[in-house]
């Protein structure tokens, strides 16, 4: 289920990014709106809640990671 759209800075680019609930509500999905030319630079990557928290699983930088995490409150995404 599409929830909102959302504008991510990725490598001092701005990127626009669909968000979608996945397997019910384990998993929010992050996927790059089109068009894309260079997918390699942007990534498609999964957000779920541990311990109460939203995680993104697939994310190894920090700040991308952070700023994921604030877009889903801000959202107001439970």
């Amino acid at each position: 289920m599409h929830l909102y759209s959302t504008v991510l800075k990725i490598n001092n680019r701005l990127v626009s990014y669909l968000v979608s609930r996945e397997e019910g509500d384990k998993f929010l999905l992050f996927k790059p709106e089109p068009p894309i030319t260079n997918f390699a630079d942007i990534p498609i990557f999964w957000v779920t809640k541990q311990n109460g928290e939203w995680t993104p699983v697939n994310v190894k930088d920090k700040p991308l990671a952070m700023q994921v995490v604030n877009d889903i409150y801000a959202h107001g995404i439970e």
